[in-house]
C-alpha cells in the first residue's frame, strides 16, 4: 500500500465515478482501476460496489475511508514538515557557552536567528571548561562558543574567531601594581592567587606554564567556583587572580586588570564539528557574515 493508492481511493470515494476520478488524478482509467484493485487486494476487502455506471462504497470502504483521510493528511503534513526541516526552518539548535562567559556577540546572533527562524528551538547550555569540550565531542551541542585553549583538544572541527582579548592579572585597586598597564610574570613570584579550578577554567594551566619559565610555581591561596567570587576574594585581599580581560565588564570598580606580558591573547571562537549537517546550524553559521 502506498500514498498514491490511498489518494486514488479518497478521490474515487468522493467522485463515485472511475472516469472523473482518473481524470482528476491525471492518469488513465485502466491505470486508476488497477490501483484500486491492488489496494482492495492488499486490504483484503472490497471497497467499492460496481454496477454498470454506478459506483458505491461498501461497508468496508466506508469504514476504511476516514482512516485513509487521516493518513493522507498526516503524510501531507509530514512532507511539509520534512521540507521545512531540510531548509532549517524548524528543528533544534543546541549552543554551548562557558560558564561565567560574557557573550555579547552571541546574544545578538541568537536574537537575529530567532527573528528569521522563529520555529527553531534554540537551547543554550552552560559548561565548565572540560565539560564544554566533552559536550561538543559527544555531540550534545551543535556549536560551542569557547576559548582558543579548547581547540587543540578537538578533532574535525571548524572554527570562527568571534573576538580576541588579552589575559590579565586581576588585582584590587589598593595593590602596588594597580596603576600599571602591564607586568611580567617575574613580578608575581611572591603573590598568592585566587583561581578557578582546573576543570572549570584553562587559566591555571596557562599561568603555571608562564610562571615555570620564570622558575616558580604560582601559590594558590584559594579556589573559587565563580568569577564573581574571585572579584570578592581579590577585593578582600585574599590574593590576586588571572583572567581574560573579557571578564572585566563583570568586575566591580574596585578591581583592576593589568595585562600579563608573557600571556598570549585569547581568541574567542565559535566551534562546530565539520560533519554536523544540522540545517539549523548551517543557517546559524551563515549569519556570522550578515
Amino acid at each position: 500500500m502506498n500514498s498514491a493508492q490511498i489518494e486514488c481511493f479518497i478521490v474515487l470515494a468522493k467522485a463515485l465515478n472511475f472516469t472523473k476520478a482518473a481524470e482528476s488524478m491525471f492518469i488513465s482509467q485502466p491505470a486508476f482501476s488497477r490501483r484500486i484493485s491492488t489496494l482492495e487486494d492488499e486490504v483484503g476487502a472490497r471497497l467499492f460496489e460496481r454496477h454498470y455506471q454506478e459506483v458505491r462504497l461498501t461497508a468496508a470502504g466506508e469504514r476504511f475511508l476516514p482512516y485513509c483521510i487521516r493518513a493522507s493528511s498526516e503524510i501531507a503534513t509530514g512532507m511539509a514538515q520534512a521540507r521545512l526541516c531540510e531548509r532549517g526552518e524548524i528543528g533544534q539548535l543546541q549552543i554551548g557557552i562557558l560558564r561565567d562567559a560574557r557573550e555579547e556577540k552571541l546574544s545578538k546572533l541568537v536574537l537575529r536567528f530567532r527573528e528569521h527562524y522563529p520555529e527553531v528551538e534554540v537551547s543554550i547550555k552552560e559548561y565548565a571548561h572540560l565539560k564544554a569540550e566533552n559536550a561538543l565531542e559527544n555531540r550534545q551541542i551543535d556549536i560551542g562558543f569557547f576559548n582558543s585553549q579548547n581547540v587543540n583538544n578537538f578533532e574535525n572541527v571548524c572554527t570562527r574567531t568571534m573576538g580576541t582579548s588579552p589575559q590579565c592579572i586581576v588585582i584590587p585597586e589598593t595593590h602596588p601594581f594597580a596603576n600599571l598597564t602591564s607586568l611580567s610574570a617575574s613580578q608575581l613570584a611572591e603573590e598568592k592567587f585566587v583561581l578557578l579550578p582546573r576543570e572549570d577554567s584553562p587559566y591555571y594551566d596557562i599561568l603555571q606554564r608562564i610562571c615555570a619559565r620564570h622558575g616558580f610555581k604560582p601559590q594558590v591561596s584559594r579556589w573559587a567556583e565563580l568569577v564573581t567570587a574571585i572579584f570578592t576574594l581579590v577585593g578582600c585581599g585574599v590574593g590576586i587572580s588571572f583572567l581574560s580581560s573579557k571578564t572585566a565588564l563583570l568586575a566591580p570598580e574596585s578591581i583592576r586588570y593589568v595585562r600579563l606580558i608573557e600571556a598570549e591573547p585569547i581568541d574567542h571562537l565559535a566551534i562546530w564539528k565539520n560533519d554536523n549537517l544540522n540545517p539549523c546550524l548551517l543557517n546559524f553559521i551563515k549569519m556570522f557574515d550578515e
